[in-house]
């Protein structure tokens, strides 16, 4: 069973811009190791079955250009800049 490190967790922690409490680290932790021991059981079935490919039908379409009127989209805008939306920023830079 694989286990997770500290340091392994802060780091994904990071990568996935989450903040995890001191006290929750130890819960995170054992609920990644069961979810990984779960997985190294899937990796060890072994099937010789080919597997058939569950959709033949081709569901793409092209793609049609819309056109519309930005004014109107920029009128009912509660902040708009010349013909920009202006939102609040939600990430940080680093």
């Amino acid at each position: 069973m694989a286990q997770i490190s500290h340091e392994e967790l802060v780091h994904i922690a990071d990568l996935s811009a989450l903040r995890i409490a001191p006290e929750e680290e130890a819960s995170f932790c054992k609920q990644i190791d069961t979810i990984l021991a779960y997985v190294d059981q899937i990796a060890e079935v072994q099937c010789d079955a080919p597997v058939e490919q569950a959709c033949t039908v081709n569901v793409l379409h092209d793609d049609v250009p819309q056109t519309f009127d930005s004014t109107i989209l920029l009128e009912r805008s509660p902040n708009h800049d010349s013909s920009f939306f202006v939102v609040p920023k939600i990430l940080d830079e680093k």
